[in-house]
């Protein structure tokens, strides 16, 4: 991403800046998608637990295991947590997906900046390059033009 660039160009500033604007963006969308994969993870992990914990509820209310209306009972509000727990998650899932997808549209808009920005320099650079070429071939012109009578000669 890194360009050569003429230091006489007064657009480097801004290029360099749209480019550290653009790396910083790229950077939190990268810190988004691993917070969301970390938490889609847990959201997953959390799933798979209550799963295990319905099925080995059946398991255990099915056996003589004492009493079973308090066996039950905590069965159910161990489960209501577990549901309460995945409902957050779930929540800090879409917070976050929301979040990523803001951070890669600031990224789309700090890349295109950056375009814009060297496209804008490019073309500077070019119209000082064509500027010089034209004052050099101007200058050519003019000593190529130059009548016999400037010429010096020695007396």
């Amino acid at each position: 991403m890194t360009r050569k660039v003429d230091p006489a160009n007064p657009w480097c500033p801004l290029e360099k800046h749209a480019e550290i604007k653009a790396q910083q963006a790229a950077q939190r969308v990268a810190e988004q998608q691993r917070r969301l994969s970390a938490a889609m993870h847990q959201q997953k992990t959390i799933d798979q637990y209550a799963q295990e914990l319905s099925a080995k509820s059946s398991v255990w209310m099915g056996a003589d295991a004492g009493c079973q209306a308090f066996l039950l009972g905590g069965i159910q509000q161990f489960q209501d947590t577990i549901r309460a727990v995945s409902k957050t998650q779930q929540s800090s899932v879409e917070n976050l997906l929301s979040t990523r997808d803001v951070a890669l549209e600031d990224l789309r808009s700090a890349d295109a900046y950056r375009r814009r920005i060297v496209a804008i320099s490019d073309q500077h650079a070019l119209s000082l390059k064509q500027a010089a070429h034209r004052a050099e071939r101007r200058l050519e012109d003019d000593l190529r033009n130059i009548s016999p009578t400037w010429v010096f000669t020695d007396r």
